[in-house]
């Protein structure tokens, strides 16, 4: 082999290593990517079941929306209805017995539930239609990475 066909041969050599480095840090990116999608809607979601899990209403209030006396607004353990959680704000997001959860550092949950119709789901409505349109949205490091909706009626 002669010197101009090893200097030909590295610089294949050098070109192939760039592209290797530039293909696995781009995979690692789009892993990281990924792994922030599947977090954020699994905490989207597991809030979300446990607020449809509650009953529909305050049965000494039925006909407003928020906390009622003697419910926390810290305190998501107190909550008794749908929508005592409008409003509701935790970061780091925490489990159902309200103890953070490890490792979610730069995650927040946020609620509100409004009244609403069969019309759009981004529409508010004030008045009691006997639907509740629940928003769960989720953030990382304060950019919106998940937003999961859902309708509750009564029991």
């Amino acid at each position: 082999m002669t010197l101009i066909e090893c200097v030909a041969a590295s610089l294949i050599l050098a070109v192939i290593a760039v592209a290797a480095v530039r293909a696995a840090s781009g995979a690692a990116a789009a892993q990281a990517t990924s792994s922030r999608s599947v977090t954020a809607v699994l905490l989207a979601e597991s809030l979300l079941s446990k607020i449809e899990r509650t009953p529909y209403s305050d049965p000494s209030n039925p006909n407003t929306l928020g906390r009622d006396a003697g419910e926390s607004a810290t305190d998501k353990t107190t909550f008794d209805d749908v929508d005592d959680f409008d409003g509701w704000s935790e970061s780091p997001p925490q489990d159902s017995n309200g103890v953070a959860i490890p490792n979610m550092t730069g995650w927040t949950r946020k609620v509100s539930v409004i009244y609403s119709d069969l019309g759009p789901l981004a529409e508010d409505r004030w008045g009691n239609t006997g639907l509740k349109l629940i928003t769960v949205n989720v953030y990382f490091n304060s950019k919106l990475a998940c937003s999961l909706q859902s309708l509750r009626a009564p029991d």
